[in-house]
């Protein structure tokens, strides 16, 4: 459980920098994606920038790992609820690091729901100690995360209908 811990800390970190790099472009998604107007988007998006970052460093260290996966799970909980009240819809949803509008997909609904899940995991385990083949697999986790989100991005790709 421990190379889980990390490796939702490093998605965590990413997208509380992400949205502290791309403020502009990520508080119009924040708004799109609550269906809010434009002008409290630079709000939502620094504030699940502040939790994100937040519930990154509590998963770090034993004695707020727990807090922090709750944190985390509550997070993609919503970002999967807000995505399927959009699902169909064309926007940026803010979800990779490309400005990416299209479609929101079903596979982006799993993705936020299939974190929120994961996070679950520190909550039932939250104790293991980290080792250095725990970073190895996160870092292993997020390689493959990354490039799932790659062949996410494709727009029609010829294995989805052959």
């Amino acid at each position: 459980m421990a190379a889980i811990a990390i490796f939702l800390a490093i998605i965590l970190a990413m997208a509380a920098v992400h949205k502290v790099v791309a403020p502009e472009r990520l508080a119009t998604a924040a708004a799109q994606l609550t269906g809010m107007a434009s002008h409290y988007g630079q709000m939502l998006s620094l504030s699940a920038a502040a939790l994100e970052g937040v519930a990154a460093v509590a998963l770090l260290f034993p004695d707020t790992r727990v807090l922090g996966a709750s944190l985390a799970a509550a997070l993609w909980s919503g970002y999967a609820i807000l995505l399927w009240r959009r699902r169909g819809q064309s926007l940026d949803c803010g979800c990779s690091f490309g400005k990416r509008e299209k479609p929101v997909a079903n596979s982006s609904i799993v993705r936020a729901a299939g974190l929120a899940v994961l996070a679950m995991g520190p909550i039932i385990w939250p104790t293991e100690v980290f080792t250095v083949e725990a970073v190895f697999a996160a870092l292993g986790f997020m390689t493959l995360y990354l490039a799932l989100d790659e062949l996410m991005a494709i727009p029609k790709p010829a294995w989805r209908h052959g």
